[in-house]
Formats: C-alpha cells, sequence, structure tokens
C-alpha cells in the first residue's frame, strides 16, 4: 500500500513515462535521503523495479496503480458539494 504522497509521486511519474533515472524522479528541493526512502519503499512493496542499467520501471502491480494513484488522492478534494442552509424564524 502507498502510504506517503511522495510514494504515491513516484508511481504516478513512472506511469508517465517508461522509465526513469533517480535524478528525474526526485522532485527539486526534496533531500536525497528522503526520497531514497521512499523510493526503498515502493521497490520493497513491489510497484516499482530497479534495471540494471540503473533505471526505474513500473512492476505490472504499479501499472495496475499508475495514474489513478493521484486522483484517488485528490478524490475528496475535487469533488463540488451542494449545501443547503434551512433557517426557521417565528415571528414574535
Amino acid at each position: 500500500m502507498l502510504d506517503h504522497h511522495i510514494q504515491k509521486k513516484i508511481v504516478y511519474a513512472l506511469a508517465l513515462t517508461p522509465s526513469a533515472r533517480f535524478s528525474e524522479l526526485k522532485p527539486d528541493g526534496l533531500e536525497n535521503k528522503l526520497f531514497d526512502y521512499h523510493l526503498k519503499k515502493v521497490l520493497a512493496a513491489g510497484y516499482v523495479q530497479k534495471s540494471e542499467d540503473g533505471t526505474y520501471t513500473l512492476t505490472p502491480k504499479g501499472r495496475r496503480t499508475g495514474k489513478d494513484v493521484v486522483k484517488r488522492e485528490d478524490y475528496l478534494v475535487d469533488r463540488a458539494y451542494s449545501v443547503l442552509f434551512l433557517v426557521v424564524r417565528r415571528a414574535h
């Protein structure tokens, strides 16, 4: 299970490209150690695999999750809600 937004973004980024290197996946402003930790988590969970040439690709499990991983996260945020207020006032 993808527990952290960084892990979800890794899977999402790889869903948009066939393969990527560490430096291509890591967002600017994020420490290497922190990103490496989350990359190892998605590797251990079986969503991502590292090729012999040093690039990262999605596994079949990762492809099934793919682009939808970010959509599920934002689903409730982007959803429009209708609100109805009912006010009852008695005249004296």
